[in-house]
């Protein structure tokens, strides 16, 4: 079988182990390369080590905003379109969180 391509969005580095243990037993028969879009390790230190959107559940906000405000239609992000699966992930606690929490000045 071919080998599936999956992003990841989500809060935090052990967000990602525990989704990908749990992929490891969904996908036992198959290949997968799992690909970390959020939050983001390629920056260092800046915004704490997570990239331009930072971690936690405001970042999982700031990478779907990103999305939406590329103004283009799923067929035409020729981004998104190299992956098979996109997971993205929030805790459950964030329901009661709100947007000033995140830092999230001007939520749409």
């Amino acid at each position: 079988m071919s080998d599936y391509r999956i992003g990841l969005v989500v809060e935090g580095i052990t967000d990602r182990i525990v989704i990908e243990s749990a992929l490891n037993k969904i996908f036992a028969d198959h290949t997968y390369t799992l690909i970390q879009l959020q939050p983001e390790l390629s920056d260092g230190l800046n915004k704490g080590g997570f990239g331009s959107t930072g971690s936690g559940w405001g970042g999982v906000y700031q990478w779907c905003r990103q999305m939406v405000n590329m103004d283009i239609t799923l067929q035409e992000n020729l981004f998104l379109q190299k992956f098979d699966i996109i997971i993205i992930h929030l805790d459950a606690d964030v329901a009661e969180k709100n947007y000033q929490q995140a830092n999230i000045a001007n939520p749409v």
